[in-house]
C-alpha cells in the first residue's frame, strides 16, 4: 500500500510538467530609449511571469544606471547602444557605445513646463530617426529575435513607436505598456475613448472636473501632444519604408495593438472607457514586504511612538541634484521634530542631525510597510506614490518633473499629501509642513481609505495576476483580434458621426430650400390666379353693370 501513492503521484507530476511546458510562452519586452522606473516595474512583473513558467526576454537600451542581475533563469536580455562618439545627440553620453543621459539640469529648472517639455521632445526627432535606423537596419538582431520564436511582444510606448513595425515584421501580437496616467501622446491614437472634456492631459495639473477655460487648455494640450507623436511617426515612416517595405507606418500600428497594460489605477487616474483588452495594472511592481536588516529594523523600532519619516526621490533621480540649500533647510526642520528621519542621499553632507540616518540605498517598499513609518517625503513619482498608498502612508510631495505635479494635485485632492516647493521652501516652512502632515490624523485616515480601495478590486485579482491573465489569454487566442475595436478603421468624422450629422443637416437644409422655392412658386401661381380672377370678375361686373344701365 505504501508504494501506491508514488505510483499515482508520478504520472500526475509528469502530466503537470508537460502541461506547464506546453503552456509556457516566450514574451519579448521592448523598453523605450530611457525606461527608468518602468524597467524596475518589468523586472518585478517579468519575474512573476517567469515563476509561472514563461520566458521573458528584454530588449533595452543602455542607460546610466547600474542594474542588478536578472532574478530568474527564465529572464534574459539584449542591451543595445548608440554610436554617439561625435556627441551629435544631446541626451546621450558622448561615447561609441552611448546610453541615455538624463538632462537633470533642464528637468530641475523646467521639468514641469508644458511648452519646454514639448519643445525638447520635438528636438529629439533626429535622434529617434537615427536610433530607429540602427534598430531596423540591424538584420542580425532581427534574425536573432526571429529564431527565439516569441509568442507575444510587450512594448513601452513612450517615444518607442519605431519598435511597433519591428514586432509587426516579426508577426507578433503586440501589447502596449503605459507607465503613467493614461492620457496624452500615444494614448490619443489608441482605440480607447479619452476625450479632453474630462481626461486631463500630462502637465496640465487638472482634475477630471474642469471649468470651461480649463477644458480649452486641456483640448489644446491634447491636440499638441498628438501632433508631436504624429510628427515623430511621420519622420520614422521613412526609416520603416527603407528597412521594412510594406510595413504600416508606426502611428497606424498603435491603433492595431492587441492590448494595453496601464500602470495606474482609478485612484491616481481618471475612469475611462477602455477596450476589453486594455487593463489597469497599477502596483504591479509591489512585492510582499520582507523583514528589514536587523540593524535598520532596530533603528526603526527605537523611534517609539513618534515613528520614522522616510525621505527619497526614487530610482530615476540622483539625489545629488537636490540643492544644498534645500537639504540643509530640511535638516534644520528635522532636528526640531521628535521623529527619526531615514533619508536616501549621496555624497558628503554637513550638519546632519542626530535623528537623521543617511543611506545611499533604501529598501523603500519594505520601509513603507514597516509599522514605524509615519510619513513619506518624496518627488511624487508614480511608483513611490503607489507604494505609499498601498501601505497607507501619508505624503509630503516635492515634484521635480513631468507627471509628478499632476500626481501631487490628485494626492492633495484625496487628502493624503501636502505640497512643498523645493525651490523656495525655508526651514520654517518645511518644519510646519512636516508637523502638519504628522499631527493631522485626517491624512492617515484618508491614506487607509485609499489603501483599501486600491486592494479591493472587482475582479479580486492582484495587478500581477491580472497582467498574467491577459497575456496568457492573448497568447492562447493569437492576439484575440476579435476583441479589437472596429473604431480603429474610422477617421475623426466617422468616429463621432460628424459625417452623418453633416449629411442629415445638408439633406434637411436642401429639402428646406427646395420646399421654400416650391412654396414660392405655388404661392406666386395662386396669387396670379387670384389677380386674374379678380380682373375677370371686375370686367364681368363692368359689362353686366353697363347692360343694366342701358335697359334702365
Amino acid at each position: 500500500m505504501r508504494y501506491l501513492f508514488p505510483s499515482i503521484l508520478l504520472p500526475l507530476v509528469w502530466t503537470t510538467i508537460f502541461l506547464q511546458n506546453t503552456l509556457a510562452a516566450r514574451i519579448l519586452v521592448i523598453h523605450a530609449l530611457y525606461s527608468g522606473s518602468p524597467l524596475l516595474t518589468w523586472r518585478t512583473a517579468g519575474e512573476y511571469f517567469a515563476q509561472n513558467g514563461h520566458h521573458v526576454h528584454y530588449l533595452r537600451w543602455k542607460d546610466s544606471h547600474h542594474h542588478s542581475p536578472l532574478p530568474h533563469e527564465n529572464m534574459t536580455e539584449t542591451v543595445l547602444t548608440v554610436n554617439n562618439k561625435d556627441g551629435r545627440f544631446s541626451y546621450l553620453t558622448k561615447e561609441k557605445e552611448a546610453g541615455f543621459d538624463i538632462p537633470f539640469d533642464l528637468l530641475l529648472q523646467e521639468g514641469m513646463s508644458y511648452t519646454r517639455i514639448y519643445y525638447e521632445s520635438m528636438k529629439t526627432y533626429s535622434m529617434f530617426y537615427s536610433i530607429c535606423d540602427d534598430l531596423l537596419g540591424n538584420k542580425e538582431l532581427i534574425r536573432q529575435l526571429r529564431r527565439m520564436d516569441f509568442h507575444l511582444a510587450i512594448v513601452d510606448l513612450v517615444g518607442n513607436e519605431c519598435t511597433l513595425p519591428l514586432t509587426h515584421h516579426l508577426g507578433l501580437p503586440t501589447v502596449g505598456f503605459w507607465g503613467m496616467q493614461f492620457a496624452s501622446g500615444e494614448t490619443t491614437l489608441t482605440t480607447a475613448f479619452i476625450p479632453p472634456s474630462h481626461a486631463p492631459n500630462l502637465l496640465t495639473k487638472f482634475g477630471s472636473e474642469m471649468t470651461f477655460p480649463q477644458r480649452m487648455v486641456n483640448t489644446f494640450a491634447y491636440v499638441v501632444s498628438q501632433a508631436v507623436v504624429r510628427g515623430q511617426c511621420w519622420i520614422l515612416s521613412g526609416v520603416v519604408k527603407k528597412h521594412l517595405p510594406g510595413s504600416p507606418e508606426p502611428c497606424s500600428l498603435i491603433k492595431e495593438l492587441n492590448g494595453m497594460l496601464i500602470n495606474s489605477d482609478h485612484i491616481m487616474d481618471t475612469p475611462q472607457l477602455l477596450p476589453p483588452t486594455f487593463i489597469r495594472i497599477g502596483g504591479i511592481h509591489i512585492k510582499k514586504a520582507k523583514p528589514l536588516p536587523k540593524e535598520l529594523d532596530y533603528w526603526m523600532q527605537s523611534a517609539g511612538d513618534d515613528g520614522v519619516v522616510l525621505f527619497g526621490v526614487g530610482y530615476t533621480i540622483n539625489p545629488k541634484v537636490l540643492s544644498k540649500r534645500f537639504i540643509q533647510a530640511f535638516f534644520q526642520a528635522a532636528k526640531r521634530l521628535p521623529q527619526k528621519f531615514l533619508m536616501k542621499l549621496e555624497g558628503h553632507l554637513e550638519n546632519v542631525p542626530s535623528n537623521v540616518k543617511i543611506m545611499s540605498w533604501i529598501p523603500q517598499q519594505d520601509v513603507l510597510a514597516h509599522n514605524a513609518t509615519r510619513l513619506f517625503v518624496n518627488h511624487c513619482g508614480l511608483q513611490g506614490v503607489t507604494e505609499a498608498l498601498y501601505h497607507a502612508v501619508p505624503m509630503v510631495g516635492l515634484p521635480i518633473f513631468l507627471d509628478q505635479g499632476d500626481y501631487l494635485v490628485k494626492l492633495v485632492k484625496h487628502g493624503v499629501a501636502i505640497p512643498l516647493d523645493r525651490q523656495t521652501a525655508t526651514a520654517e516652512v518645511i518644519y510646519q509642513t512636516l508637523r502638519r502632515a504628522l499631527n493631522n490624523p485626517s491624512f492617515k485616515h484618508n491614506a487607509k481609505r485609499l489603501s483599501k480601495l486600491m486592494k479591493d478590486t472587482p475582479d479580486k485579482l492582484t495587478p500581477q495576476e491580472r497582467a498574467l491573465q491577459l497575456v496568457e489569454y492573448l497568447v492562447r487566442q493569437k492576439g484575440a483580434n476579435h476583441l479589437k475595436m472596429h473604431s480603429r478603421h474610422l477617421n475623426f468624422f466617422q468616429y463621432f458621426c460628424i459625417d452623418i450629422f453633416v449629411f442629415v443637416f445638408t439633406l434637411l437644409f436642401t429639402s428646406y430650400k427646395l420646399g421654400k422655392i416650391v412654396w414660392r412658386k405655388v404661392s406666386s401661381s395662386k396669387i396670379q390666379i387670384q389677380i386674374q380672377t379678380r380682373k375677370e370678375s371686375s370686367l364681368f361686373r363692368k359689362r353686366v353693370g353697363g347692360k343694366i344701365e342701358k335697359v334702365l
